[in-house]
């Protein structure tokens, strides 16, 4: 029964105005939240069930509109078709009605006049177009509503107890801002234990991560279940299911309106479960069996390849050989089957990519396909092909969507087409503006792989199949390549981070547990990796990983990467002496092998403190923060010099002068989540899983770095080489020649300035320096301080970590990890948590602790014989 003190809309929570998918999609929430099997009151429940009803029925919705009536009347309950119901059929309006009014100027008729006599209209209407009753006709009612409508009762089956146990559910969360996914065990949403007519029950066994998908502006809200592609098998059909049956293997897809487009107001199908409900005629049929070529790693990837084939079809019939295509995104695998579809016919390939950190790797990779250039979206890309002398683009796809698509409008001939795929950026807004039709008039068209799906789900499906037998025999005679790294759910935190790569050239899918499997999962957060004890052989060392944080870690097995050679050698590459300059490391000029684009020049000085070079025993460097002007630190430093006269400070400011004054591009809050993972070799039989308070093991940092990992390092390697290149210079001018093990100089600095400190200490300076102090410092790639520590470093150079725990751009486990590592490194390391600090700031609390490092250090100093100063 429908409260009287609100209408039907008001219960669903829509407009008035609102449309049939947004009255589902409102529906469908509220069933979640309201129904008595989730502790919802069965009142509000069946009164929502009662407002659904009557607002997803044409007629009966314009009956309450018109009279506020609620019952369903008795012709509707015997099943009596009303116009709307029937396409063919277009309804007299009443006899009285019509023999009194003019249906065009409303003028009075007498009965027996054929003509208006006011405006000469024939007294019937014309009829109506079909095509303008389509839209209604198309209207998919509920099931429960087609019984009810069709006078009989709602057919439906027993699930079976097996079925409803918990099993794993991936679920779209949020941490720190960011949206990313969590593996829960949960029983699986059958409505009322029993499954209905129309419907099936799949078990999921294998789903793609794909973070773009997930960050699609108003795909998922936190708490829904993720997943949009996914190959499961058919467990249970409901009553009236035909064209499926149980072992079917079945792909779910989207949802669509009465047009046959995609339902944006739907969920999507949520393919991310053990155990889920679809409605049969929403699950396409693939074909697979024991001995088929395809795996189930490259089903669960058949929308996106079938995708990549029939843009390949359709879109390319109007072009000749040797046309040139256009592909943005072009690293996701639609991109990298394409790039290989469209070389194989013939055409030149120009693939575009986003600029970010490893895209040195994505173009190598790239070319290797097939692709003639490969271009950033930074580039000006018309010009350079312009340039080069080639031809324009006769076809863009592009798979990105937003300000992307009017990027690549730009870049392709007047009469080109552009055919847009995706919204990997995230924004389904196109942005092709007035000013560009002038020069352009090709044609704008949208690609749904869903909607031709959905257009004949049996006739496509076999289609589909086929062209999934083509990609994997032309896979198998190594015509055609992509990778497809494979996780279970075990390894589930692993395969989120894997997918989170920005850039990576490799598909990742998560094989979901059999019903009969129970992986046993993780349920608090702690410890990187809980895991399993295990006997212990007398001579076995085990090895522990550990990362700052779980939702970052990321291991890998050394020979499953592809890239894994290319990697290690960019990171050998890192820091590399030059061959004469290790013959003369004393000499000043001496270079490095550097990455490209890595300065050489000596960081220039700010500002001076304290005694003159010529007099000065001891030299500490200052690197301030990104965004600080370097002469504010003056007046903190200038009272370390007072009650040390032989000291020398020098604030150093960056190379790059820009407006935020900054060492390098990334931000503290992005480095954090590069690289800090490492390895315990542990030697304790009694400590099998790796507990750091009771480990006697060492560090240990085996995994090579990832090409963003490579890059950032990269990027901090220029001013560290600077830092070094300015405190060689110092060395020459110091009063007395050290005789020392070490350099008298003591490095710090503020965020990027701290990182940069740190760098130059560990991995760049021919002889250690005493210590270095780094405040506040997001350290990217940290794992590569490990790789670089030398024994003398470990020896002699005491390292300073300042942190504030109400710093929002460091989360507090990571320096707590840096301060472990570096202890099971065997490096002299403190960690200072600053006590009143007012977050990612340098205040006075800060400053007077690195004054009292300073301090220490040059008390330390003091206390050494005269010879080995």
């Amino acid at each position: 029964m429908v409260s009287p003190n609100r209408t039907l809309y008001d219960i669903l929570g829509v407009a008035k105005d609102a449309s049939v998918s947004g009255i589902r999609a409102a529906y469908r929430k509220l069933a979640v939240q309201l129904h008595p099997d989730k502790g919802g009151d069965p009142e509000a429940f069946a009164e929502m069930q009662a407002a659904y009803q009557i607002l997803c029925s044409v007629t009966l919705r314009q009956r309450y509109d018109e009279t506020g009536k609620t019952d369903v009347p008795e012709d509707v309950r015997k099943a009596r078709r009303s116009y709307y119901e029937d396409s063919a059929h277009v309804p007299t309006p009443p006899k009285e009605e019509q023999q009194q009014r003019c249906w065009k100027c409303n003028a009075e008729l007498s009965p027996a006049a054929k003509f208006c006599q006011e405006c000469g209209a024939p007294r019937e209407a014309p009829s109506k177009p079909k095509e303008t009753t389509q839209k209604d006709v198309k209207v998919q009612l509920p099931p429960a509503l087609q019984a009810m409508m069709e006078g009989r009762t709602l057919e439906s089956l027993p699930v079976p107890e097996e079925y409803e146990q918990a099993v794993a559910h991936i679920t779209v969360t949020e941490k720190e801002g960011k949206r990313t996914l969590r593996l829960v065990d949960t029983y699986p949403f059958i409505d009322n234990s029993r499954l209905i007519e129309g419907q099936v029950l799949v078990q999921i066994r294998a789903v793609p991560l794909t973070m773009s998908d997930l960050n699609a502006e108003n795909r998922y809200s936190c708490g829904d279940i993720y997943g949009s592609q996914g190959i499961g098998q058919v467990r249970m059909v409901g009553p009236r299911v035909k064209n499926l049956q149980p072992g079917d293997w079945v792909l779910p897809l989207h949802d669509v309106d009465a047009d046959g487009e995609v339902d944006l107001d739907a969920l999507p199908p949520g393919t991310g479960r053990v155990l889920g409900v679809w409605k049969a005629d929403r699950c396409a049929k693939l074909e697979f069996s024991a001995d088929s070529p395809l795996t189930i790693a490259n089903m669960a990837l058949a929308k996106s390849i079938g995708a990549a084939c029939l843009l390949m079809k359709e879109h390319t019939l109007k072009l000749s050989a040797g046309d040139a295509v256009i592909l943005n995104c072009a690293n996701g695998l639609i991109g990298q089957v394409l790039i290989q579809l469209l070389a194989a016919k013939g055409f030149q390939v120009y693939a575009v990519v986003r600029k970010h950190t490893g895209e040195e790797w994505i173009k190598q990779k790239l070319q290797g396909l097939g692709a003639s250039h490969v271009f950033l979206t930074s580039d000006d890309i018309r010009s350079i092909i312009e340039e080069m002398g080639q031809p324009l683009p006769q076809l863009a796809l592009d798979g990105v969507g937003g300000t992307a698509t009017n990027q690549l409008v730009q870049t392709l001939s007047k009469t080109a087409d552009l055919v847009c795929f995706g919204v990997a950026g995230g924004s389904s807004q196109q942005a092709v503006t007035f000013a560009t039709g002038k020069k352009w008039k090709g044609s704008l068209l949208q690609f749904s792989f869903d909607e031709w799906l959905n257009r004949d789900v049996s006739a496509n499906a076999k289609i589909l199949n086929d062209m999934l037998l083509d990609v994997t025999e032309l896979v198998k005679q190594k015509r055609m390549q992509f990778v497809i790294k494979e996780y279970t759910t075990e390894r589930f935190n692993m395969a989120v981070l894997n997918a989170k790569q920005i850039g990576r050239t490799h598909a990742v899918v998560l094989h979901l547990p059999r019903l009969e499997e129970n992986p046993t999962r993780y349920t608090t957060e702690g410890d990187a990796l809980a895991l399993p004890e295990r006997s212990l052989e007398k001579d076995y060392l085990s090895r522990h990983n550990r990362s700052w944080d779980l939702d970052f870690l990321q291991w890998e097995d050394v020979n499953a990467d592809e890239e894994v050679e290319w990697r290690l050698e960019k990171e050998r590459s890192l820091f590399r002496l030059h061959p004469q300059s290790q013959k003369d490391q004393k000499n000043v000029e001496g270079v490095l092998q550097l990455s490209q684009g890595v300065s050489s020049t000596p960081t220039a000085i700010a500002q001076e403190l304290g005694c003159s070079p010529e007099k000065a025993e001891a030299v500490l460097f200052w690197l301030p923060g990104r965004g600080e002007i370097p002469q504010e630190h003056a007046h903190w430093l200038d009272r370390i010099c007072v009650s040390n006269r032989e000291l020398r400070v020098i604030i150093l400011e960056p190379h790059q002068l820009e407006e935020d004054l900054k060492w390098y591009e990334m931000s503290d809050n992005d480095a954090v989540q590069l690289g800090l993972r490492f390895s315990i070799v542990d030697d304790d039989i009694k400590n099998p899983c790796g507990d750091l308070s009771r480990s006697k093991g060492v560090a240990s940092f085996g995994v090579p770095l990832l090409p963003s990992e490579i890059d950032a390092v990269q990027q901090v390697e220029g001013a560290a080489l600077g830092l070094k290149r300015r405190a060689q210079l110092e060395e020459k001018q110091l009063k007395t020649t050290s005789r020392s093990s070490t350099l008298p100089f003591f490095f710090g600095g503020f965020g990027q300035g701290g990182v940069v400190a740190l760098y130059a200490a560990l991995c760049l300076m021919d002889k250690p320096i005493d210590a270095v102090a780094f405040c506040h410092s997001g350290i990217p790639a940290a794992s590569m301080l490990g790789k670089r520590l030398s024994q003398q470093v470990r020896t002699h150079t005491r390292l300073h970590a300042i942190y504030d725990k109400a710093d929002q751009e460091i989360p507090i486990s990571f320096p707590e990890t840096i301060h472990q590592m570096f202890s099971l490194a065997r490096c002299k390391v403190s960690l200072y948590w600053l006590q009143n600090g007012d977050g990612h700031q340098f205040l006075d609390e800060a400053s007077d602790t690195v004054r009292q490092c300073a301090h220490m250090w040059l008390d330390e100093r003091q206390k050494l014989p005269d010879f080995l100063k």
